[in-house]
């Protein structure tokens, strides 16, 4: 069966203590509640329309991986990939190095973006990206709905 790869921060229980939490009192509620609709829309969409899904968690061996191992094994979930969606916050580079990653595999993606306005050029330039904002609930499942269909008839099993 295809698989959807997501590349996005890893939503965890707890949190560490973040410079941002001083200053802008919540943001980090309302960043988990986009993170989550984001999540949640995708594996609607990648259910509906019959794609395997593999989804950003936190995993032991690769918390305290060495970097040449951690990008081995994104590598290795890349490759494996049909489709890549990339969920995108204002910040995240790791996000970013795999959007880069998968376009130079050939790989077909969707990025959604929590701001649009803070997606980088050379993302949006990127060989094989659709990029969209990924705004409400159901804004984020129709777009990912869309992108699924409109890639699953060319994908060769």
């Amino acid at each position: 069966m295809a698989t959807v790869y997501v590349a996005g921060p890893v939503i965890r229980k707890s949190h560490e203590p973040h410079w941002r939490d001083k200053m802008f009192p919540g943001w980090r509620k309302a960043h988990d509640l986009w993170l989550t609709s984001a999540y949640e829309g995708i594996a609607m969409a990648s259910n509906e329309v019959g794609f395997d899904l593999v989804l950003p968690h936190s995993e032991a061996q690769l918390e305290g991986a060495k970097p040449a191992l951690f990008c081995n094994v994104i590598q290795e979930r890349l490759n494996k990939c049909t489709l890549a969606v990339i969920v995108f916050t204002a910040g995240d580079v790791s996000a970013a190095v795999e959007a880069a990653m998968a376009s130079m595999m050939e790989k077909r993606q969707l990025i959604l973006a929590d701001d649009f306005k803070q997606l980088p050029r050379l993302l949006l330039g990127l060989p094989g990206v659709r990029a969209v904002h990924g705004g409400d609930p159901a804004q984020i499942l129709h777009e990912v709905r869309s992108f699924l269909k409109d890639n699953k008839d060319s994908i060769s099993y």
